[in-house]
């Protein structure tokens, strides 16, 4: 058994220490990863679900054997970006872009005025002629997706139509807030960037 232990490393080290373990595995290989970030830990386990691989979870260890080289496991082969979102993503009316927020509001100078043209940006997405592929939230971002925020509804809206929400999932333990996440999924910097790299263009309001 390859043991791959993330003990200690901040996300999203453990994800890429684990797919670069199995970019040069094969069949039959055993792994078990440890962790002690929670954080990275779901993060493990969405990615192992995404590429169909079963596994098993003993507290912080996640253990799984291959039945084969998983298809995108390879280095160098993405997941699915901006230009060629999931089947199960409806991609009628949605572009080749992404929207990445990192601040909870738009532009500089007064604070206020800034939060009001974020919160309007977000509502104009839905009336935009194409929906973008991907929200990315990071850093100061993050409040946008939190409960009690005024961007929550239009948001919950954007991905009922289809656009993936992203949120930082080690902003969201900085912040100490990922109990109030009310919208969108929790990420990781590895994915962000795999999004960021694929997009046909990026807009940061």
């Amino acid at each position: 058994m390859k043991t791959i232990d993330t003990r200690g490393r901040l996300c999203p080290e453990p994800l890429i220490m684990t797919k670069r373990a199995i970019s040069g595995a094969g069949p039959g290989d055993e792994f078990e990863v440890l962790t002690d970030n929670p954080t990275a830990l779901s993060n493990l386990k969405s990615y192992l679900t995404e590429l169909g691989i079963v596994f098993r979870t003993e507290g912080d260890t996640v253990r799984f054997v291959l039945a084969g080289v998983p298809s995108g496991a390879a280095a160098g082969t993405p997941d699915p970006v901006c230009g060629t979102p999931s089947r199960s993503v409806p991609v009628s009316g949605h572009g080749d872009y992404c929207v990445a927020v990192s601040s909870d509001r738009m532009g500089s100078g007064n604070d206020e005025l800034g939060r009001i043209l974020l919160r309007a940006f977000i509502n104009a997405l839905g009336d935009a002629g194409r929906l973008p592929a991907y929200l990315l939230f990071y850093n100061g971002g993050i409040h946008l997706a939190l409960e009690g925020s005024d961007t929550v509804a239009a948001l919950k809206e954007l991905e009922r139509r289809g656009v993936k929400i992203l949120v930082c999932g080690t902003c969201l333990d900085f912040y100490d807030a990922k109990e109030r996440l009310a919208v969108g999924t929790v990420s990781n910097m590895f994915k962000i960037t795999e999004v960021l790299a694929g997009a046909g263009h990026v807009v940061y309001p």
